[in-house]
């Protein structure tokens, strides 16, 4: 989870999730999505054990409704549950 704060309508925003592969084989993100106000970019080479990746979001907010808001990123890969989330959230004012 990223936390925002307040932040202001019609701004972008950019994210980044770090993340290591804590397993024992290698991890291999097949796909990352969000909502159609969120661009995601990612780490598509495999994941060794003990390596990291990254997600980065590129967030709009310009038709976004005022007030608290929270986002959801999906990620699809070969983990076990095959769906794993991330979120970020904020206040949205004028």
């Amino acid at each position: 989870m990223i936390n925002l704060d307040t932040i202001q309508r019609g701004d972008i925003y950019e994210l980044t999730y770090v993340f290591y592969n804590i397993g024992n084989a290698d991890l291999q993100i097949e796909l990352v999505t969000s909502c159609k106000c969120t661009s995601i970019d990612w780490t598509q080479d495999i994941i060794k054990p003990g390596e990291g990746g990254l997600i980065k979001a590129v967030f709009d907010s310009t038709n976004q409704d005022l007030g608290d808001l929270e986002k959801t990123i999906d990620i699809l890969s070969n983990t076990d549950p095959i769906i794993v989330e991330a979120w970020f959230r904020a206040v949205l004012v004028e």
